[in-house]
This record gives C-alpha cells, structure tokens and sequence, in this order.
C-alpha cells in the first residue's frame, strides 16, 4: 500500500465491526477518500480523539493498490483546526452528508467547505438556519441545478409573484399557475433572492418561521431534481 498524506475535512463515519470504522473525507485537492480506520471505537483510540467534522486536518492514509480491495486504511489523522466546539452544528452535518451522498467532488466543494466553517464559526446558531439557506443555494449551483431567482421563468419581468417547482424558479403573477404552483408570502420570495449573498447573515431580519419554509422549499427542490433526500437531518 502506497502512503499519502493529505489534509481535508471528515465527511462520513460509518461502523466497521466491533471497534472499526469506516471514514470519509474530503482534500484540499476535492477528492474523496473512503479508508477503513482500525481500532478508532476503542476508549485508548488516538485517532477516535481527532475525528470531527468541520476541523480541518491532515490524514495519513494507505491507500490500496489492489483492484479487488479499493479501500485504503487510515494510518494517523492530526486536527490542524480546532473546531470541536462546532463540530456538532447542522450546517457542517448537512454539507459533509450532502457531499458524501452525492459524492461531490472538486477544488469548489472543499473551498465553500472551507467558507462553511468560517461562518458557522462567526455567527452562533441563532444564525444556522441562515447558514443552511445560503449553503443549499451554493450547492444546487455546484451540482447544476440552481433554480432561475433573478426573474421569472418564463419572460424578463423581475416582479416576482412565487417560486414554483415545475418551472424551477420564479415566476411572475401573469405566468403563476394556480393549479401547479403554491403562493408564497413576499418575505418568503425576498429570502430565497437573498440567499445567494453570504452576508445574508448580517441581515438577520428574517423571522425563523420564514427560514424554515425556504430550507423546505429547496431540500424539496434539491431531492425533485437531484435525487439528494435530507429531511431527516435537520429538526424543524
């Protein structure tokens, strides 16, 4: 087995056996590795003390060089940031899954991870749900499936009525179609606009009502067109 050394952010951990795991992480390059960690649920376990989401850290891997085997081992893993105390926050939870799910890779996903953690780190959780708007419109926009917000879907008015599923995106009163698409509230409209600003956290006007329904609209959004099914990690 070859020896890499690479820094990047847990993703996944999944039993093993008794004492095992098996672990995912990202690197600073957006590759995914999958590595089978020994020993990591035992008490003494010096690698079970240093894995958490959200803490950047440098893995030490031995990666498998048989075809029938692909999975490596982890060797050693270092927390070069730490994140601990945040380590248990939705937002970290629901990028490392959404990234380990849909195996989103690429330089693009660890530098918005990299983003992701300083916001979780400079605003408290009063905050999470503001977080969890902007992150899930960075990430349709990552997998290639961001919805028309900037005007109707169907012509160039920017008077936006309502979002609507079927037409993926914003649709103005003329082209809203009562017996397909639901009438949001304007405060509604005006945060899913706002949610691609990432300092949509300093404008923490929103009610939480209001930031619960648009988390909803795009994880409905997210799991119609991309597959990604996440309701049951976030508390409503």
């Amino acid at each position: 087995m070859a020896e890499i050394i690479t820094k990047g952010y847990l993703i996944n951990r999944c039993d093993y056996g008794m004492f095992d795991e098996v672990i995912s992480f990202i690197n600073e390059h957006g590759n995914i590795f999958t590595v089978l960690s020994l020993g990591v649920k035992k008490i003494l376990s010096k690698n079970g003390r240093n894995l958490f989401y959200g803490c950047l850290s440098e893995f030490w891997i031995f990666a498998s060089r048989d075809i029938d085997n692909k999975m490596g081992k982890l060797k050693k893993v270092n927390i070069l940031e730490n994140n601990i105390s945040i380590s248990t926050r939705t937002p970290l939870i629901l990028f490392s899954k959404i990234i380990y799910d849909s195996k989103l890779k690429g330089e693009k996903t660890f530098k918005f991870f990299e983003e992701l953690v300083d916001f979780v780190k400079n605003y408290n959780e009063t905050n999470d749900y503001l977080i969890m708007t902007h992150m899930l419109h960075k990430i349709m926009d990552i997998l290639g499936i961001k919805p028309i917000l900037d005007k109707c879907c169907f012509c160039e008015n920017k008077n936006i009525y309502s979002f609507s599923f079927i037409n993926n995106g914003f649709v103005c009163k003329q082209h809203f179609n009562l017996e397909q698409d639901l009438k949001y509230e304007s405060e509604t409209i005006k945060l899913i606009y706002m949610s691609k600003d990432k300092n949509i956290f300093k404008i923490n006007n929103f009610n939480i009502l209001t930031q619960k329904i648009v988390i909803k609209i795009f994880l409905y959004y997210m799991d119609l067109n991309s597959g990604i099914n996440l309701w049951n990690l976030i508390d409503f």
